[in-house]
């Protein structure tokens, strides 16, 4: 089931097509996809499948050439620049293999920059809202620290903070476990799952990992830019 109780899809991908004719490698074909509101689906497939590309054009880094997506009662391809950026500011959080954790900003300095991009919120509401989030994660007794103090899994947990503490409506996460090892992936994809379960969060993950596809809700593959199986 894949569809929200009201019968529509949180997130709706339509006849999604994507050409980098730089390199002439059509990158996703005719892909339609559905996805319910607090539903964690992995994207599975090789290297060159389409992933990524799918993953930066439900995020707005990417605009399809043929098609439309939709998420909540956004359609991405009637905006503008500005206006995706302010969709992923508000309503989109990103998980990256690689943190991207800013090195001159400490865990708590970090996790609060979506707060800040955002504004509407005072200092002291933004310090209450990261020491929640980085609490929720067990790393709040890190949040002085600056990456480079900190494990693979202590950085990937405050990418993590990040990327939820704004309550975005979609939460996209690219190989998120890639750089960890087995108990620090299994601990962040706990986490991941548990955030589906309690707080409705729609999750979209792409990995290579088949242990990582065993927190699913629904498991995609692609091959060829295109959508080939789906179960669960």
């Amino acid at each position: 089931m894949n569809q929200n109780s009201d019968g529509t899809a949180h997130v709706r991908v339509q006849n999604v097509s994507k050409k980098y004719k730089d390199h002439n490698v059509l990158a996703l074909q005719n892909v339609n996809l559905n996805i319910a509101k607090g539903k964690l689906v992995a994207l599975m497939g090789p290297s060159g499948c389409g992933k990524t590309t799918l993953l930066n054009c439900l995020g707005g880094l990417d605009v399809p050439d043929e098609g439309n997506i939709t998420i909540g009662d956004s359609t991405l391809s009637s905006m503008n620049e500005m206006q995706l950026t302010i969709l992923r500011r508000q309503k989109i959080g990103f998980v990256f293999q690689f943190f991207n954790l800013l090195p001159t900003l400490s865990v708590a300095e970090n996790v609060a920059l979506p707060l800040q991009l955002n504004g509407g919120m005072s200092s002291k509401e933004i310090d209450a809202r990261v020491l929640e989030v980085l609490e929720k994660l067990s790393i709040s007794e890190r949040k002085t620290f600056y990456p480079a103090q900190l494990s693979g899994g202590e950085m990937q947990r405050t990418a993590v903070a990040r990327a939820i503490v704004h309550k975005p409506q979609l939460i996209l996460a690219d190989e998120p476990t890639g750089n960890l090892d087995s108990a620090n992936g299994v601990a962040v994809l706990n986490i991941l799952q548990k955030l589906c379960r309690d707080q409705n969060e729609t999750i979209i993950m792409a990995t290579h990992s088949p242990e990582a596809a065993e927190y699913a809700d629904l498991v995609v593959y692609m091959k060829d830019g295109k959508l080939v199986e789906q179960s669960r």
